[in-house]
């Protein structure tokens, strides 16, 4: 028999949720804080400079400007006369 918590309610979990969940407390509550926690102290994974973009991915900012720059101009130009 499960007991009910301080705050009255009760936990209707499926079979594997109360299997996920019971190894870290068997609280439901209480487990999914000690989960919230772990997950809060994992640092944050940060991007290495040295990877390299993926295939087929090639940016190149100089001719981005030069499109943009054009574009701008066949934009602007009948309004300028």
């Amino acid at each position: 028999m499960r007991e009910i918590g301080k705050e009255g309610k009760v936990w209707r979990l499926s079979k594997a949720s109360w299997d996920f969940l019971l190894p870290f407390d068997s609280d439901p509550n209480e487990a999914l804080k000690k989960i919230q926690a772990q997950l809060n102290a994992k640092p944050a994974p940060t991007p290495q400079a040295t990877q390299q973009p993926p295939h087929g991915c090639t940016f190149d900012e100089k001719k981005m400007q030069k499109m943009i720059k054009e574009t701008m101009e066949e934009v602007i130009a009948p309004f300028t006369g």
